[in-house]
């Protein structure tokens, strides 16, 4: 289950980052430091994702890994089998959904 906010002009992709890491900083993934930004929130049981979209909008992405939820299965099945399709454009959020996956 996850969640895809964007953010319009005049909010830069740095104040988004800014904000995220005022909260969430400790569990930054060092590999994702631009152009795509990562967090690892294991505690909460969520990663985030933070690009620039094609229309230069700052994008942030949320997605939950083990949901209560009961088609969390389901969609569970379903990111997994989108990742395996285009893993090359959404390769963070493929690899972190994978990881979360296999430690349930």
């Amino acid at each position: 289950m996850g969640l895809i906010a964007l953010y319009d002009q005049p909010t830069t992709i740095a104040d988004v980052d800014a904000a995220v890491n005022e909260r969430y900083g400790k569990w930054a993934v060092p590999e994702f430091k631009g152009p795509m930004w990562g967090w690892r929130v294991t505690p909460e049981k969520f990663v985030i994702q933070l690009t620039t979209n094609s229309d230069g909008m700052a994008q942030l992405i949320y997605l939950t890994f083990n949901p209560k939820h009961p088609t969390s299965d389901q969609g569970s099945a379903r990111i997994l089998r989108d990742c395996k399709e285009r893993d090359e454009s959404n390769g963070f959020m493929c690899g972190m959904m994978k990881n979360a996956l296999s430690s349930r």
